[in-house]
Parts: structure tokens; sequence; C-alpha cells
């Protein structure tokens, strides 16, 4: 559920001008990803362990954490990295950063899709 506010802020963000505060959101979740996936839930990992703590109450039966890690780990990690780095070099580094977060779009509407339907099916 944290993941598609996030996700949702940050589709909304170019049009609204809040384009640095989406980056701080996106790089705050990327790394708290990163960690999570790495580590488990941890006190470095606070968002996820806030949501596992406080949303994720009823587990169902015991799988493997390997196809979420691969989810997570790699696609989204992979994904939203390079929405992130924004290159100045053809301008000034904001409307870089305004131009990738407005073609990634698309990139963000299917992590918010996919983090959606994780969240509606797990319980």
């Amino acid at each position: 559920i944290v993941h598609v506010a996030i996700f949702a802020f940050a589709i909304g963000a170019p049009a609204a001008g809040l384009v640095r505060a989406a980056h701080v959101l996106l790089w705050i979740l990327l790394v708290d990803m990163a960690i999570f996936v790495a580590m488990g839930p941890s006190p470095l990992a606070l968002l996820s362990t806030i949501s596992t703590v406080f949303v994720w109450r009823f587990r169902g039966g015991a799988v493997t954490s390997l196809p979420y890690k691969a989810v997570m780990g790699v696609f989204y990690i992979v994904s939203i990295l390079p929405i992130l780095i924004c290159d100045a070099s053809q301008g000034s580094e904001e409307s870089a950063c305004q131009k990738k977060m407005s073609d990634a779009k698309g990139l963000l509407a299917s992590l918010l899709t996919n983090s959606a339907l994780l969240a509606a099916f797990r319980f």
C-alpha cells in the first residue's frame, strides 16, 4: 500500500511541479527495497518493516521468497534507478529530471498496478 501511494504520487508529480519530492520518495523506496530484499525486515528497511508489521498481519502459508525477491530486487530496482539518475548534459538538471519523470509515467503505472495487485491479493 505504501508502494502504491508513492508510485501514484510520482505519476502526478511532474504535472504538479513536485519532481524533487517524487525523486526523494522514490530514492527512499529504492533503498528501502534493496535493504529489505538483501536483509529481510530490519530496522534499516523502515518502510518495509512498518508495512510488514501493520499491514501484513494475516500471512498465508510459508512459501519461498525467491519470486518476491526477484520482482522487488531486480525488476523494481532496475526499473526505478534509471528514472532517478538525471543527465544534465542536455540542459539543467531540473528539466532533465522533469523529462525523465514525465517519460516514466507508463513504467510507474505498471509498478503501481503490480504493487496494488500484490496488496489486494495478499489477504
